[in-house]
């Protein structure tokens, strides 16, 4: 049984302020598709980045998206054994470290959880992980220098690692997605 600890409540109501969930929205919800599930597979984890996109199973066929809006890396070190002992991922599409930056972490703490992570992840049995940046948005502003400082030590991790291992087929690769 798959179980996400931030879904273990739903509220529905018909307040004169709530709004209408576009059908297209619905899989961001139920998370369609999981079953029968099939180990050994792309998973997509993280928050809003990586939740909100719809076309993740074009990315890499037969992928699972598993992320949820307000998730950060907390909440997938939080999953984390539980979701690769299910899955057992070969590849992790990983976006998360904003939600704490938003949430007032200070960008040491944000890179030891991602670093913290990888290792869980890496020790799992993932074989890869594709780590997005940050990706600032204009109702973002207040923590833009923030979102910097977390990339670039995340790159620097990233780096240090990659030396470490074979630097021709390294198991964590950093996307930067803010640049244009």
């Amino acid at each position: 049984e798959i179980y996400l600890q931030s879904f273990q409540a739903t509220y529905f109501n018909m307040h004169e302020t709530g709004v209408d969930v576009p059908a297209s929205f619905e899989r961001l919800y139920c998370h369609q598709g999981l079953e029968p599930l099939q180990q050994g597979r792309t998973l997509f984890l993280g928050g809003a980045d990586i939740d909100y996109w719809q076309s993740s199973s074009d990315v890499a066929s037969g992928s699972y998206n598993f992320a949820a809006a307000d998730f950060g890396c907390l909440d997938v070190i939080d999953e984390a054994e539980e979701i690769t002992s299910q899955f057992e991922p070969s590849t992790i599409i990983l976006g998360c470290g904003m939600n704490e930056i938003v949430n007032g972490y200070n960008v040491t703490d944000v890179v030891d959880m991602f670093t913290n992570l990888t290792d869980i992840l890496i020790s799992s049995g993932v074989t890869r992980i594709l780590a997005f940046s940050t990706n600032p948005t204009p109702h973002h502003d207040l923590y833009f220098e923030e979102f910097i400082e977390y990339d670039v030590a995340i790159k620097d991790f990233v780096i240090d690692l990659a030396r470490g291992e074979n630097e021709e087929n390294p198991q964590v690769i950093y996307l930067d997605i803010s640049e244009p």
